[in-house]
């Protein structure tokens, strides 16, 4: 597994503030609509950070610029749009900003041995992460506060169709694993991860469907159980998110589907 950069170490990804990362929508020559009904949907999102040699104030964490997604993303989007599955949370920008002010505070202060100190402590810890996860049965994914995907053993494989080559920096495919609602309760966990320590795992209940499958009309996502947990770093900060679901048994009706 590569080692993250600095940025990863201490940026912070946009993804969480809508559950989709949609900025806005070009409208397309063809059908004029927007993208809404039509295969080229294009939506803009802040950009992920893929570069080890950007500065922090370059990161993902200052960073206002755009990047396209995949268009069967945006189907994704549109659908659950017009389904009134994306609903927008007032609240997210004010949480973000407090985030944003919380980490450029420790930006200034961190110096280049509380660097290396985190590098080496951020790669112990994901080996161990990873071993564990290795070792489980439990469908399990491990990702960094830059929505960076470091592992997923063969459980997640199986069961939610995860085949990415490690690290994914590819943050769609967690968008493809998680229904709406499930991305909001994991998109509230993790604000508040960032500003409060009061527990460092949640257990709800929720959906979720495959990463290899687009959702179209029709097609249901899966019930299960899920635990989040967060592992902080040497600033107490969260460094990896590891996300464990369990299937709901599948019924006699839903298997004949």
């Amino acid at each position: 597994m590569n080692q993250p950069s600095s940025a990863h170490e201490l940026g912070f990804d946009l993804l969480l503030g809508d559950p989709a990362k949609t900025i806005k929508r070009i409208a397309c020559n063809g059908c004029r609509k927007s993208h809404l009904s039509c295969d080229g949907v294009t939506v803009l999102r802040a950009s992920s950070h893929q570069d080890g040699n950007r500065d922090d104030e370059q990161s993902p964490l200052f960073s206002d610029s755009f990047q396209t997604i995949p268009c069967s993303l945006g189907r994704y989007v549109a659908y659950h749009e017009e389904e009134g599955q994306l609903k927008p949370d007032t609240t997210v920008k004010e949480t973000i900003d407090l985030i944003r002010k919380k980490m450029r505070a420790l930006c200034r202060f961190v110096n280049s041995e509380q660097k290396e100190s985190l590098h080496q402590g951020f790669q112990q810890q994901l080996q161990v992460m990873s071993t564990s996860a290795h070792h489980s049965d439990t469908p399990t994914i491990i990702w960094d506060r830059s929505m960076t995907i470091h592992y997923y053993n063969q459980s997640a494989h199986l069961t939610l169709g995860l085949t990415c080559p490690l690290p994914c920096r590819d943050d769609t495919t967690l968008l493809r694993v998680f229904s709406p609602p499930m991305a909001q309760m994991i998109r509230r966990y993790i604000h508040q991860s960032y500003l409060e320590q009061k527990s460092d795992s949640v257990f709800c209940r929720s959906k979720y469907g495959r990463a290899d499958c687009i959702r179209k009309e029709g097609e249901e996502y899966r019930m299960c159980n899920f635990v989040l947990s967060v592992k902080r770093d040497l600033l107490m900060l969260p460094q990896l998110f590891i996300l464990q679901i369990q299937p709901d048994p599948l019924t006699e009706e839903s298997s004949v589907q």
